[in-house]
């Protein structure tokens, strides 16, 4: 099975963070509150899941006795593990922060706590498109890295399996 992300699916990827208004530098309380207050983990969490269903990325599993079983199991782990590294909100926090880093200043930051009252929180969402590029150009990557490094692991696997059905196939002939 080979994974490429549709432009759809990478604009909601990348809109994501502005949806949740995930914040996420200056490392301190304040934006630590932030990240909290909005439930920037649990909401992209969700907004991944409901994207797309990480089951449908994995192989169906052969019968438990079948000798292919081994093997496919071990892709769908190592396919798990992609989805971890890339995809999980550990993977894609310091590209938000870095995001809101470059986009907004502390005194801004001050400013979305109070929920955006007064001139300066109108200033704040008119950045959206900056901040929009700025969140692009730190998930991309990630994205392409996940894609490139999830079409090698299913052509690894494809080769193993192809591999272990033409010795089954020659075994059974010689029998």
């Amino acid at each position: 099975m080979n994974l490429v992300f549709s432009s759809t699916v990478r604009r909601y990827l990348l809109a994501l963070p502005l949806c949740l208004f995930s914040a996420g530098g200056h490392c301190n309380e304040k934006l630590e509150r932030l990240i909290q207050l909005a439930g920037a983990k649990e909401g992209y969490e969700s907004f991944l899941e409901g994207l797309f269903d990480p089951e449908m990325m994995l192989t169906v599993l052969p019968e438990s006795d079948s000798p292919l079983y081994p093997l496919t199991l071990e892709q769908n782990q190592q396919t798990e593990m992609l989805i971890r590294k890339y995809l999980s909100w550990e993977a894609v926090r310091p590209g938000v922060i870095h995001a809101y880093e470059k986009t907004y200043t502390d005194e801004e930051l001050d400013y979305l706590l109070e929920l955006l009252q007064d001139e300066r929180g109108r200033s704040i969402l008119s950045k959206t498109k900056l901040l929009e590029q700025h969140v692009n150009s730190q998930l991309l990557p990630l994205l392409d890295k996940f894609n490139e490094e999830f079409t090698e692991l299913n052509d690894s696997y494809e080769q193993k399996r192809e591999r272990l059905i033409q010795e089954l196939k020659e075994s059974e002939e010689t029998q």
